[in-house]
């Protein structure tokens, strides 16, 4: 005959072997900043070096004449776009580092990545209509913004568009142009290089170039520790009785 005893002292082993047992490390979710990512890649790019020519012709587009390699870059608004609101996206989970104006920038969001040596910087917003501020929490895909409207202040005097860079560290820093490439190399990520390695690597949980998903909506969330364990244990209790029953 089977030891009941036994068999009940295995199963708080189980049990607490379940709870005792660390949190399952769950890849990081990434987000595109906007809709259509790749589409939006028209102008300057980045590490592309900004000189007086490549303004010429281009006066009524670029009011402001910024020189040095471009240390990010720049997402476009499509035609339509021009009089509507435009949602800007968190591209992962983060604490706001800053979340104000800047001159050259106009609204500006600083976001310090969970568990990392990065901070994203995203410029030319209007953060009026969202209410968010310095040491808050965001996730993947939240809606953190709007674009600035174009030439005004909320867009520092500049067309309406996107500026997204990645720098290492965990400093305030503002620099959208490098003079020295040495710096440029050494300090700041190719957001379009970095996004897409990232995003297609997490495939189907987030969007990705390939898959051109829209972001109207957020990633959805990874289950915690406590959904993870509680399915755990359903599915030992079912398994433990079988084997008691079968016997």
């Amino acid at each position: 005959m089977r030891n009941v005893h036994f068999d009940l002292f295995i199963l708080v082993l189980a049990l607490l072997s379940i709870f005792i047992l660390p949190p399952i490390t769950l890849a990081a979710q990434w987000s595109y900043p906007l809709e259509s990512f790749p589409e939006r890649q028209s102008l300057k790019k980045f590490g592309q070096l900004i000189t007086p020519e490549f303004y010429l012709d281009q006066e009524s587009l670029f009011p402001n004449k910024f020189l040095g390699y471009h240390a990010g870059m720049d997402l476009e608004i499509f035609t339509d776009e021009l009089n509507k609101k435009v949602p800007v996206f968190a591209v992962s989970e983060g604490t706001i580092l800053y979340y104000g104006n800047v001159q050259g920038y106009g609204g500006v969001i600083l976001e310090h990545i969970s568990d990392q040596n990065l901070i994203v910087l995203i410029g030319h917003l209007n953060l009026h209509d969202i209410n968010l501020g310095v040491e808050d929490q965001v996730k993947s895909g939240q809606k953190i913004a709007y674009l600035g409207d174009a030439f005004s202040t909320d867009s520092g005097g500049e067309r309406k568009h996107l500026h997204l860079g990645i720098y290492k560290g965990t400093d305030i820093y503002f620099k959208g142009y490098e003079t020295d490439k040495n710096i440029l190399n050494s300090k700041w990520l190719n957001p379009d290089a970095f996004l897409k390695d990232k995003i297609n690597k997490n495939i189907p949980e987030t969007q990705s170039a390939v898959s051109n998903i829209s972001q109207t909506t957020s990633p959805k969330t990874p289950p915690d520790f406590f959904y993870i364990n509680l399915s755990r244990l359903i599915n030992f209790i079912h398994h433990f009785f079988s084997l008691i029953f079968n016997k």
